[in-house]
């Protein structure tokens, strides 16, 4: 009943408290897949919940590849706190029951961040403000100049928008729907027109409402990765990594080195995003390009999104990109495929196409009207407030109403969550089986005189991704090689020689073959390599271990036992 109950609740939004209780669930119905801990705490002292999600009994998790989800860094996008907890649901819940899912949790690791960013979730939810982000300014702090300051008046918990009656204004209520208030035509001299604002109220000494920028936060312009001072970039801070819920992500990343692959869930474009985030895609090195457009277009095909490069695709004014991103951070600093998953877009929902530039620029009055009528079948009165009289602090009689857009635009209906959550997490696990995954093809011992052997190895990479991951790892030097160690469980040995007394380099995965062998195609590199040892024991029993591990690949090992009085070769 518990374990039904946790599946129900990935449909539901959900409360820090709420959310802390169903994580702490999750551990206590799972305990031999699930590990709750904290990487950090926030300005307002909330844990900053990771789940780690493996077969506990297969090998310690250090030991195997990782994947590292998050959600919820931006405050108003919190719908991908369902992505998370559907895809800690979605593994432990196939544990056992399904081929793929249980193998996969036997060799790799996951960590899954619910909420980086719980305090200015909370904040949203409650109050109904947006463009907050982790309370570093709090909400009557973060306008401290004159002019309008967003704030709730009328007592709805939503902080909606206020339509204005003024000859000059360039707004007017649409002719084929008096609730939908669109842009004023530039020829248009004479009628009914008015200025929109934030709902809020005037502070200061001001003509007209002024609307000064606020101070802000934004976690994901935080990073170390190309980033920008708060005058270049907006929301960046004083440093990188100042914030503690940046900070914390980011020791908690360099303090894992298995970690081998990051995908980030934001809202709200409907888009598998990718690198780079303020340069072309000529800065892509080896065949790195090539690799994220074939681990794109697995998310195509599950989730129908298109695949965009965050700069080429998604930043239309060239001189105010976006530095300090995660997603820059991890793949340009250490070299780890990186993805920021954009999870919701209304305007397909509604059955028309997202404006381009869509946060830059006016809507159509026919997209709009669209969107309208898919809230009204989906959200009722909670997607669009009706225009309702106030009397202003400072201007007196105003009309307060318009999108909710926190609820349309930035999160989708709670009847969507269970389909998108779906989607994303089969990605999200998609992407995580295609990490590198070393096995022993082959282990061997030859006699070759009383005491005198040969040990002979072959190490494959079974996986898809080479064992370095990326060009750009091997360019930042974040590529460690495959190391080999052989050792005495039991008994000595003396090394006489070995082909490779401290690693074998690197082994390739199924990348790149993506066609038949060809001499005019790029030569395949190998995905095995073979590695031998002759060794002198005098021990009557030998119990030998040799293990062959990379920091983002995983470690394995194989046990061999010798007994002298045997003659032979071993085959292990």
């Amino acid at each position: 009943m518990v374990k039904m109950k946790l599946r129900e609740e990935i449909e539901h939004y959900h409360s820090y408290e709420e959310l802390t209780r169903i994580l702490q669930a999750f551990e206590k119905e799972y305990p031999l897949l699930c590990r709750l801990d904290s990487i950090g705490r926030t300005l307002k002292n909330r844990d900053i919940y990771m789940m780690e999600v493996t077969n506990s009994g297969s090998g310690r998790p250090e030991d195997k590849p990782a994947y590292y989800a998050e959600a919820c860094t931006h405050a108003e996008e919190f719908c991908g706190a369902n992505v998370a907890l559907r895809l800690i649901w979605d593994l432990v819940s196939g544990y056992g029951r399904q081929a793929e899912v249980t193998e996969l949790l036997d060799h790799v690791v996951f960590y899954i961040v619910p909420q980086v960013n719980p305090d200015g979730v909370e904040t949203v939810m409650t109050t109904g403000h947006i463009g907050v982000c982790n309370g570093r300014y709090p909400v009557e702090e973060r306008q401290p100049l004159p002019g309008l300051v967003p704030q709730d008046i009328n007592g709805d918990h939503i902080v909606a928008q206020m339509r204005i009656p003024d000859p000059d204004g360039e707004w007017k209520i649409s002719d084929k729907d008096p609730r939908l208030m669109v842009l004023r035509k530039p020829y248009e001299l004479s009628g009914s027109f008015y200025r929109m604002y934030p709902e809020g109220i005037i502070r200061g000494d001001v003509d007209g409402f002024e609307v000064p920028k606020p101070k802000d936060v934004n976690l994901n312009r935080n990073y170390p990765a190309n980033w920008l001072p708060e005058g270049l970039q907006y929301g960046a801070c004083e440093l990188p990594l100042s914030e503690p819920e940046t900070r914390a992500v980011a020791e908690f990343i360099d303090s894992h080195p298995n970690i081998a692959g990051v995908c980030s869930y934001h809202t709200n474009a409907r888009a598998i995003m990718r690198p780079f985030g303020g340069k072309g895609d000529e800065h892509f090195k080896g065949a790195d390009l090539a690799l994220y457009s074939a681990l794109g277009a697995m998310g195509t095909e599950e989730l129908g999104y298109e695949l965009m490069s965050t700069y080429n695709d998604f930043t239309p004014d060239k001189s105010r990109v976006r530095g300090g991103t995660l997603m820059d951070w991890t793949f340009e600093d250490l070299g780890i495929p990186s993805f920021m998953l954009e999870l919701w877009n209304v305007y397909d929902a509604a059955g028309t196409r997202r404006p381009e530039e869509f946060h830059f620029a006016a809507k159509s009055e026919e997209k709009d009207l669209a969107v309208l009528r898919w809230a009204d079948e989906n959200l009722g009165e909670k997607a669009y407030l009706p225009w309702k009289k106030v009397e202003h602090p400072q201007s007196g009689e105003v009309e307060v109403g318009g999108w909710n857009w926190l609820w349309v635009e930035r999160n989708p209906p709670e009847s969507y969550l269970g389909n998108m959550s779906g989607h994303a997490s089969a990605y999200t696990i998609k992407l995580a089986m295609t990490l590198p995954r070393l096995k022993f093809q082959r282990c061997e011992l030859t006699k070759l005189g009383d005491g005198l052997y040969k040990l002979t190895a072959v190490v494959r990479n079974a996986g898809y991704l080479p064992t370095y991951l990326t060009s750009q790892a091997e360019t930042m030097k974040k590529a460690p090689p495959v190391s080999l160690r052989l050792s005495a469980v039991k008994g000595s040995y003396e090394t006489m020689c070995c082909t490779h007394p401290e690693d074998i380099g690197h082994l390739e995965g199924r990348f790149g073959r993506d066609a038949e062998w060809s001499r005019d195609r790029a030569e395949w590199r190998p995905v095995e390599r073979r590695a031998e040892w002759v060794i002198r024991t005098g021990s009557p029993e030998l119990e030998l271990e040799l293990t062959a591990s990379a920091p983002r690949c995983g470690s394995v090992s194989k046990r061999m036992m010798i007994e002298m009085r045997k003659e032979g070769n071993y085959v292990f």
